[in-house]
């Protein structure tokens, strides 16, 4: 499908974004998982305290991903590292408070970690589960068929400009819909150009009237690379074959981790792992970072059976290894 030399770009950095999910298998060996956060630990806060008078605010939330892992074992972190996690979450939603899909992430993080030992949480997991799943499924066929679009639930439901995030020139209705136009947009370019079931390859983006001028002016084309949510990412490139590969590995790994575990932790993991496909509908950048890699680390813990098989207790020393 590849034509020009944007095409043969995006082909190479797609190729890496997707080569990501390989990192599963590293996660099946916990004392690896281990040694990288550890590292991670020891020289990532010192360079983001170096990089931090020249980053943007979309920045520190993708940066700190990896306390929205130690946020979910929040039962077995010291005083001093959940201190830390706080301080990363405060980071977030003030130096970062542009990404609003990063501070979602980080408070359902911080909400499953705190209620990881509950019984409250212990007894919903499985209807929670199953709500992550198959909620996007059903969102999706209700605005498809103009009954009701969650997108747009500002208007549907007449809330109006009642949740205003920032200040002055930066503020903004957290709320607002920015995700129905690329929706039509990228199903509109898929019946058009005849790929919703295999996509369009990874080396073509969708046609778009939205950022028509400025993906002319910077591929040559009206057609825009890629896009804020994940899934019509992987429709685009894949199709709708794509989608049910993609979504069986969510709803298998979440399954094994919370049916198939002997610890209470993993489950957590499990959970937040089928949040994260509802989350794919509506933004979760697919690139080459950290959010995408740690996404997979913890896909790959809920397959890993060394994870599994671990008792509270493996994991609490797993835990204190990494943070001693």
């Amino acid at each position: 499908m590849a034509e020009n030399y944007w095409d043969y770009k995006l082909m190479v950095s797609n190729v890496m974004i997707f080569s990501l999910p390989l990192s599963c298998y590293m996660a099946n060996n916990p004392q690896w998982v281990g040694n990288m956060i550890k590292y991670w630990m020891k020289y990532a806060l010192w360079i983001l305290l170096a990089l931090s008078p020249f980053i943007s605010s979309n920045a520190y939330g993708k940066y700190l991903v990896p306390f929205t892992l130690f946020a979910l074992f929040y039962k077995f972190l010291t005083k001093r590292y959940i201190t830390y996690v706080l301080i990363a979450y405060i980071v977030t939603i003030t130096l970062g408070f542009e990404s609003r899909s990063d501070m979602l992430r980080f408070s359902v993080c911080i909400l499953l970690g705190f209620f990881s030992f509950s019984t409250l949480l212990r007894k919903s997991i499985k209807i929670l589960h199953i709500g992550f799943l198959i909620c996007p499924i059903v969102f999706l066929i209700l605005g498809l068929l103009g009954i009701f679009n969650v997108f747009n639930i500002s208007e549907e439901r007449n809330i109006g400009d009642k949740y205003m995030i920032g200040s002055g020139d930066s503020q903004y209705n957290a709320l607002n819909d920015t995700r129905t136009g690329l929706y039509v947009e990228e199903i509109e370019s898929a019946i058009n150009n005849n790929y919703v079931l295999q996509g369009r390859s990874i080396s073509r983006g969708h046609d778009t009237i939205l950022f028509g001028e400025w993906a002319e002016e910077q591929t040559g084309r009206m057609e825009r690379q890629s896009t804020e949510v994940s899934i019509l990412n992987v429709f685009n490139y894949f199709g709708l074959i794509g989608i049910v590969l993609y979504g069986f590995i969510f709803a298998q790994a979440s399954f094994l981790a919370i049916y198939r575990s002997k610890n209470s932790i993993i489950p957590i993991v499990g959970l937040y792992v089928s949040f994260r496909w509802i989350f794919a509908f509506i933004e979760d950048f697919s690139r080459f970072d950290l959010n995408y890699m740690f996404l997979w680390l913890m896909i790959g813990m809920c397959y890993s059976p060394n994870f599994r098989n671990m008792t509270n207790r493996d994991i609490k020393l797993w835990t204190e290894n990494i943070i001693r």
